[in-house]
């Protein structure tokens, strides 16, 4: 009777270890392809396009006349990452601002990059900066030259697989080189600031 219950108690123990196997093996984390299998980095080596959607406050000021707008800009970047963590980038973003009198018309052109932080998730963070050329059109002036700044940024990509990422970020930018409007024969200085949150999907190659 004894040898009987022992047998049947340590079958039963069999039982409960094998099944807590199958429950780690289940709920493991099975590194995806494009992962590193050591660190859990995605390999990000490779050209990749953007599409991005900001919602941003543009404060803007021309002569001294000072205006904040609320409007959306969307933007398409070009990336070459040359490993996991650096990727240079450029981009080109539009965006329109107006008050009673004029319509400031704005194109960004971007130089810079973003570094993706090496971790072993589908949730990865980064922060990036570039540098700004702002081409400007404003409907009451004969000339318009264009203006110089930078931004900077933070956020998180979501890695649905190897090659699609979609991506949350909060930028800030400001001109360091004002533009300069020739308005009813007077020279007028223009600057621009801006703080954004933009969601966007990246498509990689």
């Amino acid at each position: 009777m004894f040898k009987k219950s022992f047998t049947l108690a340590l079958f039963l123990s069999a039982i409960q270890v094998f099944g807590a196997g199958l429950d780690q093996k289940n709920n493991a984390v099975v590194p995806s392809p494009g992962q590193d299998a050591e660190t859990g980095a995605w390999d990000l080596a490779g050209v990749s396009v953007d599409a991005d959607l900001n919602f941003s406050r543009i404060g803007w000021k021309l002569a001294d006349a000072s205006h904040s707008d609320l409007t959306l800009s969307p933007q398409i970047g070009l990336s070459y990452a040359i490993n996991e963590m650096i990727a240079p980038r450029v981009t080109v973003k539009y965006f329109s601002v107006s008050d009673d009198n004029s319509d400031l018309n704005v194109w960004c052109i971007s130089l810079g990059g973003r570094f993706w932080f090496p971790v072993d998730s589908y949730f990865v963070p980064f922060i990036g900066g570039t540098l700004n050329y702002y081409d400007l059109s404003l409907n009451q002036a004969g000339h318009v030259d264009g203006a110089g700044g930078l931004t900077g940024e933070a956020g998180v990509g979501y890695f649905i697989n190897d090659n699609f990422i979609i991506t949350l970020n909060v930028s800030g930018e400001t001109s360091l080189i004002d533009g300069r409007a020739t308005v009813s024969n007077r020279d007028e200085d223009i600057s621009l600031n801006a703080l954004s949150i933009g969601v966007g999907i990246n498509a990689r190659f």
